[in-house]
């Protein structure tokens, strides 16, 4: 499968993040991101990671967005980290290296490139092998219409990968931070993709 975007999105409950007016139109930039970078912090929700893109749809209220191939190898980079870190703190809770590898690898997918394609393995999650070839600008598509991502505040996210640089939100100037509030859309209110 070359395309996620004829794909439709699993369908969502009424009152959730889909109600909510979207900010963004096409063709706007936007810092995005998805509930499995969210924490609760303070009484309300921050990001880990988050990616900055433009947005090109939405399929049924959710962020269909394109990104450079430095921003899709952050993707590819954030995945792993959550793969690693979710294995070691199993690993600390002593269960035995051989269960902890086979329980991650059958919640999480598994992203990889061949050529310039970004392969994202969903096999192991009951899903299906995605090829995401870059358009002829050399823009990804990673996972639109799948993959439940939202526009986010630029100020609620830890880490904005954005061509291949990591930019945390403190160190924005006053400017940009201005900036970025401006074109980032509603807040997640952290209801899982589907239910």
């Amino acid at each position: 499968m070359e395309s996620t975007l004829n794909v439709p999105a699993p369908p969502r409950p009424p009152g959730d993040i889909a109600d909510l007016p979207a900010d963004l139109r096409p063709g706007d930039a936007g810092v995005f991101s998805g509930d499995w970078f969210a924490y609760d912090h303070d009484g309300g929700t921050r990001y880990a990671a988050a990616f900055a893109g433009t947005l090109v749809s939405r399929v049924t209220g959710w962020a269909v967005w394109e990104c450079t191939q430095a921003v899709a190898q952050d993707i590819l980079g954030e995945q792993e980290r959550m793969h690693w870190t979710e294995y070691e703190r199993l690993r600390a809770d002593g269960m035995p290296a051989e269960t902890a590898k086979a329980r991650v690898d059958a919640g999480l997918a598994v992203l990889s490139w061949d050529g310039p394609v970004l392969v994202v393995d969903e096999t192991r999650l009951g899903g299906t092998v995605t090829r995401i070839a870059p358009d002829e600008r050399g823009m990804y598509v990673v996972m639109g219409g799948v993959w439940c991502w939202t526009e986010v505040p630029a100020h609620l996210v830890d880490v904005i990968h954005g061509d291949g640089s990591r930019v945390s939100w403190n160190d924005l100037g006053e400017d940009a931070k201005r900036a970025l509030e401006g074109v980032v859309g509603p807040v997640a209110d952290g209801t899982p993709c589907g239910g």
